[in-house]
């Protein structure tokens, strides 16, 4: 390492009487420091390489939390979706099951809609919130002398499926005694047609017993 010193004089005496390190001395004394590379050239060491890697580790640290925010913000909307699309899901099946036992009850409009027996037939079709749906029915051997009538229909895109089991005497009298009607509706928040591909769909029941 090579040391410079500069002396620089007053204005006042010559620069040959006075030294380096004279107490005496009103001149100053100004010291440079260099490091030379042997090339005769000053190479100055800065802190360029450690800044460099605190602003990596900063970044990466910044990159972590951000990428984990958005995965919690994503999964945050995905449990709101699903919560939204099962709301929809029972409305479709309360709003299915109401229409069945409105038609099951309204004798007056059409004397025993749904089967009721073996021996008994369904009505053609049922209208529910302004939709035709067909009525198919089903007979049944277990419980003696009963029929499952069914028909499903689109709600607003979402899909409702209604069964309704009709018995003579009871429809299960360990499970059900005394309970002779069931009503069970099937929503979905999605139609009809993609219930069994959509691999989003969600489904809630509604059981009515009487």
């Amino acid at each position: 390492m090579n040391m410079k010193y500069k002396l620089v004089t007053s204005s006042q005496q010559p620069a040959a009487d006075f030294f380096v390190g004279n107490p005496t001395s009103k001149n100053r004394v100004e010291t440079e420091h260099s490091f030379d590379d042997g090339n005769g050239q000053a190479n100055l060491h800065t802190n360029r390489g450690f800044t460099l890697l605190i602003a990596a580790l900063i970044s990466s640290v910044v990159l972590s939390l951000g990428i984990s925010i958005f995965g919690i913000a994503q999964k945050q909307v995905s449990l709101s979706s699903m919560g939204r699309d099962s709301q929809f899901a029972f409305y479709t099946a309360d709003t299915g099951a109401e229409c069945a036992l409105f038609w099951d009850l309204r004798n007056d409009i059409h004397p025993n809609t749904f089967a009721t027996s073996t021996f008994s037939n369904p009505a053609p079709s049922v209208s529910c919130n302004q939709t035709e749906a067909a009525v198919t029915a089903t007979f049944t051997s277990i419980p003696v002398n009963s029929a499952i009538s069914s028909f499903n229909f689109d709600l607003a895109g979402k899909c409702v499926q209604v069964s309704i089991q009709k018995c003579a005497t009871v429809c299960d009298p360990v499970k059900y005694p005394d309970i002779r009607s069931i009503i069970r509706a099937d929503g979905f928040n999605t139609t009809c047609e993609t219930v069994s591909t959509n691999s989003r769909a969600l489904q809630r029941s509604v059981e009515l017993h009487y």
